[in-house]
């Protein structure tokens, strides 16, 4: 299946709703081959799997350091030496109107009061919204991933 230019699409997502809230993963995939598109799907996998067994309302902060510890350990481990991929990683957890998010690569969240979308640039989407670079406070608190941010 091609998707504009692109034979094998590297952009993965990933969502979870459990009782104690949700968690929504977006990683874009980079490198030759397949290796972006195992990339950015074994990150996502790994957050979600990390969030099912972890309680990461409890800490945040330890939830994503560990989930990206570990997503970076298992893409090492599923390419080894057979091809390069790499992936960008956008996190977003949303528990009783409070958003706790952390980012590594070219993604940045851009909020507004309706909705929450990984994006790289100001997107139409978010016309009267937020962008929000990387560790810059969200109007009226600190980001997500200092600390607890303000309620949507």
């Amino acid at each position: 299946m091609t998707i504009g230019g692109r034979e094998v699409q590297e952009d993965f997502v990933g969502t979870l709703a459990t009782q104690t809230g949700l968690v929504a993963v977006l990683a874009d995939g980079m490198g030759k081959a397949y290796g972006a598109r195992i990339a950015s799907r074994t990150a996502v996998e790994t957050f979600l799997d990390l969030f099912r067994d972890y309680n990461a309302f409890d800490n945040p902060q330890y939830y994503f350091r560990k989930s990206f510890h570990a997503a970076n350990r298992a893409i090492l481990r599923e390419l080894g030496d057979e091809g390069y991929g790499a992936a960008s990683v956008g996190v977003a957890m949303i528990r009783e109107n409070w958003l706790f998010y952390a980012v590594v690569g070219n993604v940045k969240p851009c909020a507004n009061r309706r909705r929450v979308a990984g994006i790289r640039r100001p997107h139409p989407g978010c016309a009267g919204g937020t962008v929000v670079p990387d560790r810059q406070a969200l109007p009226g608190g600190r980001a997500g991933n200092a600390g607890k941010p303000p309620a949507l």
